[in-house]
């Protein structure tokens, strides 16, 4: 099962790792991290083993891909739940940090975050590409610029 589209195994720590971690600068103790859209768990997996304070709340609405994320929680002990239904049906859910890896266009991430993170809870958006909204770092390897964006709802 291929994870990501990287071929060489500098791709691969770039797009699961440090595309991932960049977000441990913010995300830090205890607390509860919600990603949307998660597919096999990028970025909130690797964040929660950085942060093992972190509990992940996994919003995923392939069936495949949840089973395979309830097998990984389960077999390296991470704390979290996976939710396997469409963000469109979620309310509202209880964390302190949000993120979407590619769930969606930014505006469409903006709107859906706002519906389900409460106020005072922080919200990431990862951008690459031309537009670099918010923080920039690069990335070691390819030379690749990216963006971390936040704001509170």
């Amino acid at each position: 099962m291929s994870v990501t589209s990287a071929k060489t195994p500098e791709e691969w720590v770039e797009t699961v790792l440090l595309d991932s971690l960049v977000l441990t600068k913010w995300i830090k103790g205890t607390g509860v991290l919600c990603d949307v859209g998660s597919g096999f768990g990028l970025p909130a997996i690797p964040v929660t083993i950085a942060e093992p304070g972190v509990r992940v709340v996994l919003i995923e609405r392939g069936t495949k891909r949840c089973s395979y994320l309830k097998r990984f929680l389960h077999d390296f002990a991470i704390a979290g739940d996976v939710r396997c239904e469409d963000v469109d049906s979620v309310e509202r859910v209880d964390a302190n940090w949000f993120t979407a890896r590619a769930f969606a266009e930014p505006k469409t991430w903006r709107r859906t975050a706002a519906k389900i993170a409460p106020q005072g809870s922080t919200v990431f958006t990862l951008h690459a590409g031309k537009e670099l909204p918010g923080e920039r770092y690069v990335l070691p390897f390819s030379g690749r610029v990216r963006s971390v964006e936040l704001w509170t709802p």
